[in-house]
């Protein structure tokens, strides 16, 4: 698949999950999210996203997406 095509869809991926709280990620952190070695798994985007949805300080999420771990792994 085309990189841009997989990337269009997996932000419509992230999209669409914070949607569905009335929430949203846009800019510098979508792109982050989206530059994670695995944020082309999409049961890891899903994890991320909602490890990211139910962080308590919306300031600091920068910072969280910096620090979700690569894998699925404990």
């Amino acid at each position: 698949m085309h990189y841009l095509v997989l990337c269009l869809k997996l932000k419509r991926i992230v999209e669409a999950y914070f949607r569905k709280y009335n929430k949203e990620l846009k800019g510098k952190k979508m792109t982050t999210l989206l530059e994670k070695e695995f944020s082309h798994n999409p049961l890891w985007l899903v994890t991320a996203c909602e490890e990211l949805r139910v962080f308590g300080d919306f300031r600091k999420v920068g910072d969280k997406i910096e620090k979700l771990p690569a894998t699925l792994d404990g």
